[in-house]
């Protein structure tokens, strides 16, 4: 009964010393992690995709009005609502090679 009474104690203080360490490992500051590193360079490609795509939105935005002077239509004529093309367009471009 000793015995098994020893090793339990021997167990328990190895156990003991484990937590202590592991509480020391977690007070302390985190060295760098590389995936870490890599995550937060990936939101940031993402970030500056996302911020560039909204630029490319924003030039389309303005584009029919530019494109309704340039052809000379009213901004009624050009409205996106419409059904249909209201854009002229050339025959030729109807065609599968135009």
């Amino acid at each position: 009964m000793n015995g098994a009474l020893s090793l339990m104690l021997d167990t328990l203080h190895v156990q003991t010393s484990l937590l202590r360490k592991l509480s020391e490992f977690a007070a302390e500051e985190a060295a760098p992690s590389p995936l870490l590193t890599t995550l937060q360079g990936l939101t940031a490609a993402i970030m500056e995709l996302d911020a560039s795509v909204g630029d490319v939105e924003r030039k389309f935005d303005g584009l029919a009005q530019i494109l309704s002077v340039a052809f000379g239509m009213s901004s009624a004529e050009a409205s996106p609502g419409q059904k249909g093309s209201a854009w002229p367009q050339d025959p030729a471009m109807d065609d599968e090679d135009g």
